[in-house]
């Protein structure tokens, strides 16, 4: 099993990869390095945080219909398709109200506060509830004129899908090796034959305790953590 971890979208990443099916096959090495650079790649062009990224760029143009690439266009479309699958709970058009909350450069770098410090500060929680504006369904990708229209003053925030995304992008480039898995901080896709025959185990942490929360035995598809909207880095 080839293993390598690296830092991208602002967090952790480790790809794995054990070995060609066919003779001719790519090498998990090869082909651990392929994912890396594709998710290197997303990260250059779909963070919010990089003034020259083609979103920030996206963000940054008067017009209400803009050009775009189809790797943004895919990557906008997925997060529309979060948007409906959750009834708006997770949001690509929250851009200007984190910027307006204090989230307007990246936390990398930054270390965190403890855990129970934050909750013992942070005001009274309750159920998370979508933007009644429903702004997110007024996002038009359109591939025949490669653009994507957005009301005038929205901004996108990918950070809510961007590393599932990227997991399933990466993943996509493995399906030759015999057992694979990706985990973009969390966002965790596995696949391959032998994984069927030798699960992949996925310890869950626990945000108080030493031991996991839960084990999880995975042999195809993803699993996701629950995280924060504008997470990617």
């Amino acid at each position: 099993m080839f293993d390598l971890s690296f830092f991208c979208m602002g967090s952790s990443f480790r790809v794995l990869a054990a070995g060609p099916l066919a003779a001719r096959g790519t090498e998990p090495e090869e082909a651990v390095g392929a994912a890396r650079a594709l998710l290197d790649g997303m990260d250059e062009s779909l963070s919010r945080f990089r003034p020259e990224s083609e979103l920030s760029v996206l963000n940054g143009d008067p017009r209400t219909v803009v050009p775009a690439s189809i790797e943004l266009r895919d990557a906008v479309r997925a997060a529309l398709w979060a948007a409906a699958r959750s009834r708006g709970l997770s949001d690509p058009t929250m851009g200007e109200a984190l910027i307006r909350a204090g989230y307007g450069s990246t936390r990398s770098g930054t270390a965190p506060a403890a855990l129970d410090e934050v909750l013992a500060a942070a005001p009274p929680r309750r159920p998370a509830r979508p933007d009644p504006a429903r702004r997110w369904s007024s996002v038009v990708v359109d591939d025949r004129r490669g653009s994507i229209r957005r009301p005038v003053g929205v901004r996108l925030d990918l950070g809510g899908s961007a590393k599932g995304f990227g997991a399933d992008r990466a993943a996509s480039l493995l399906v030759d090796q015999a057992r694979y898995a990706v985990d973009c901080a969390g966002d965790i896709r596995v696949g391959g034959p032998a994984a069927f025959a030798r699960p992949f185990e996925i310890l869950v942490e626990h945000p108080f305790d030493e031991q996991p929360a839960a084990r999880l035995s995975l042999t195809g598809g993803a699993w996701r953590r629950q995280a924060s909207p504008g997470a990617c880095g």
